[in-house]
């Protein structure tokens, strides 16, 4: 008898850890990496088709506005400028 064996009064079965590979691309963690990324650019690309919309109307609330404070002054007396 071992002196390893004579101090354990027990047999023990030694301990496997086996960790299975599992690859970034299929892991879950990544899954919901992909799905965030595709919600964000999808968001990004919905602001961005708006961008030239919400630009268009407030160049014309712009215009108007000029238009609004040309007729004001024109109707205004001279004094109060």
């Amino acid at each position: 008898m071992s002196a390893r064996e004579a101090r354990a009064p027990f047999h023990a079965a030694p301990i496997v850890v086996s960790f299975r590979a599992i690859p970034l691309s299929t892991s879950p963690i990544s899954k919901l990496r992909a799905a965030d990324d595709e919600q964000r650019q999808a968001k990004r690309n919905s602001l961005s088709d708006k961008l030239p919309v919400e630009a268009k109307v407030l160049a014309n609330l712009k215009i108007e506005k000029a238009a609004v404070e040309r007729e004001r002054r024109a109707v205004e007396p001279i004094s109060v400028r």
